[in-house]
């Protein structure tokens, strides 16, 4: 997506794919699927 090219339909569809993969990664997050303590401990946000 280009920055103020894309239609509102595409920005939309865009929110709700992140905020299912973000629901993904907060299921997830108190399991070792990641190598890790969870995608927080990851990422440093723990």
């Amino acid at each position: 997506m280009l920055v103020g090219h894309a239609s509102v339909e595409e920005l939309q569809d865009f929110l709700t794919y992140t905020s299912a993969l973000e629901s993904l990664l907060l299921e997830a997050d108190n399991s070792d699927f990641f190598g890790t303590e969870g995608h927080r401990h990851r990422y440093g946000w723990d």
